[in-house]
């Protein structure tokens, strides 16, 4: 049995909301605030085993519309193994464009299912139905077990539910289990303290003395001291989970929020084993990069009828096939390869996938060339001293930035475009890309124009990182005559260090280009910059337009939203 349709009307932030999950694996992301855990919030009402609780708050209606019924329905497909009290009477026949038919018709190519639903009276009291055409039948809490709907939401508590006691995963886990062992290690246990008790001569003359009575007065022939059981009928409040390090053992209370996250769910991964429908919120919670990474390759390979997460991490959903993966926006959900097409999806995702996915998520979404600019404009979005929700794709080239741009529209982003003003430029891109983009930024000329103006004052820092003798040798044998006019004016023999390069501009752009250009040195060298306090002036510009909308030249009068990186 699986979920085969979900429609959402007028709960919480959603208005209305139709989805055909995947049959086995839906991993489900979008903004914070979209709607994602309102969904799971209203898969857990549905199939809700509580019988506490079963009246909507004001706040449970969109924009508190109490006018308009809450509709929580979902349609249930492969219910052979369905163990529900009339069921059969339940059974709806569906067609196969999802239409609902009577029993009288063609039922030829038809599914059968059954359709369960969440509603509300005038006096906001819950009502459970199994629905069809002709009539909705109780669907009772019995009922609702009989789905085998699993759900693990964002509010853990590591420390109740690693506790040992009553009603807690870990003592349902350990009573299905261990619960004889730990009783047979306990009775053993009892024992030995009753007997050294007993032997004890301090104890002894301690009753003896304590507790003179004369027997014929209370009966007692002599008192003691005895253990009672510390393991009981319905929990162990005498033990506790903890942890072995270096010979010493430490309470579970005593590491950190991300160890107890860790520790809680491998151990509900052994609850959801076999389980039929799951729903987890947010895998990576309380996780660091390497544990999110561990418990994702763990719950992967979870064995359940169908499974649902969502996540905010990058990392995590890029894990896992394209076909699996869900974008959440505007009360709709849409599978990545239907929105933006396989084919452009598998081109774009074969570089990017992470920072794709990341770039949906962005407020702002920004495309660069290569690079030296995707590896610098973070560090210098760091030193800024301005919050910005971005970001940044490399494209590598002109040539690819059509196909994101496209890819991007999609999902309902207009993104922000800087590239060279160098010999490839063409207006007529720079036309399409405008059309389709918020602004479209042109640089001066190339990336080593925004730093060289640092570089020339600081070449002497150069000497710790590469030998100059290694970049002498390329600019020296270049063919282009700006740089062997520079050389020649220098004289050769005179440049021996860095230093000696100064204001030789075209020469030190090539040195950067040949010798300094790739990611390690971009990064290397804006952070050199912002140790200095220099941020690249053309940085400056780009970041206070976008933002601010600090004036720039305009690229070309008739597109509006093309900039050059000069001030007016």
């Amino acid at each position: 049995m699986y979920i085969y349709k979900i429609i959402i009307k007028n709960f919480r932030n959603i208005d209305f909301l139709e989805w055909n999950p995947d049959k086995k694996v839906n991993v489900l992301f979008g903004h914070n605030g979209c709607g994602k855990s309102n969904i799971a919030q209203a898969l857990n009402l549905l199939f809700s085993t509580s019988r506490k609780g079963d009246y909507f708050e004001i706040n449970d209606y969109y924009k508190k519309n109490e006018k308009n019924k809450i509709l929580i329905q979902v349609w249930l497909n492969e219910i052979d193994d369905a163990e529900i009290e009339d069921k059969d009477r339940a059974i709806q026949y569906i067609s196969e464009d999802d239409k609902i038919v009577n029993e009288d018709t063609d039922l030829q190519g038809c599914r059968e299912m059954l359709i369960v639903q969440l509603t509300n009276d005038d006096d906001r009291r819950m009502l459970w139905s199994l629905v069809t055409n002709t009539e909705e039948i109780k669907f009772n809490l019995l009922a609702r077990k009989s789905v085998n709907y699993n759900f693990v939401s964002t509010q853990r508590s590591p420390i109740k539910e690693l506790s040992f006691g009553y009603q807690t995963l870990l003592q349902e886990l350990i009573k299905e289990e261990i619960d004889g062992e730990l009783k047979e290690i306990s009775n053993d246990a009892i024992k030995l303290i009753n007997t050294e008790l007993e032997e004890s001569q301090t104890i002894k003359k301690f009753l003896e003395e304590s507790l003179k009575i004369d027997e014929e007065i209370n009966g007692v022939d002599k008192y003691k001291i005895i253990a009672r059981e510390f393991i009981g009928s319905k929990s162990y409040n005498n033990l506790e989970l903890g942890i072995t390090k270096e010979n010493y053992n430490l309470p579970l209370e005593s590491q950190s929020t991300g160890i107890q996250n860790l520790l809680l769910l491998s151990l509900m991964k052994k609850k959801l084993e076999g389980k039929g429908i799951v729903f987890i919120e947010e895998l990576e919670q309380n996780l660091e990069p390497k544990n999110q990474i561990y418990i994702l390759d763990q719950y992967k390979k979870l064995e359940v009828g169908q499974l649902f997460i969502t996540s905010h991490s990058p990392d995590i959903i890029e894990s896992f096939d394209y076909s699996n993966i869900y974008f959440m926006n505007d009360n709709k959900i849409n599978q990545l390869f239907e929105l933006i097409g396989k084919d452009i999806l598998k081109e774009i995702c074969k570089a990017n996938k992470k920072s794709f996915i990341a770039s949906v998520m962005s407020k702002r979404v920004v495309l660069v060339e290569g690079e030296s600019e995707y590896n610098s404009i973070p560090v210098y979005v760091s030193k800024f001293g301005k919050y910005m929700d971005y970001s940044l794709i490399q494209v590598e080239g002109k040539g690819n930035f059509n196909k994101y741009i496209d890819a991007l529209n999609k999902v309902n982003i207009k993104p922000f475009i800087i590239t060279d003003n160098d010999n490839d430029l063409k207006i007529s891109d720079v036309k399409t890309w405008a059309s389709k983009c918020e602004r479209v930024y042109i640089s001066k000329n190339d990336y080593e124009d925004w730093i060289y103006p640092y570089i020339n004052e600081n070449l002497k820092k150069f000497e710790e990182y590469m030998d100059f003798n290694k970049v002498k040798g390329s600019i020296c044998s270049t063919n282009d005559e700006k740089i062997k006019n520079e050389i020649e004016h220098k004289g050769k023999e005179n440049i021996n260090k860095y230093e000696y390069l100064k204001d030789m501009m075209d020469t030190i752009k090539y040195m950067l280009h040949r010798s300094f250009a790739g990611a390690y040195y971009a990064r290397l060298l804006s952070n050199l910059m912002i140790e200095d306090d220099y941020i690249p002036e053309q940085f400056t510009l780009f970041i206070d337009n976008m933002l601010e909308n600090r004036q720039l030249k305009i690229y070309d009068e008739s597109l509006s939203n093309t900039f050059l990186l000069e001030e007016i």
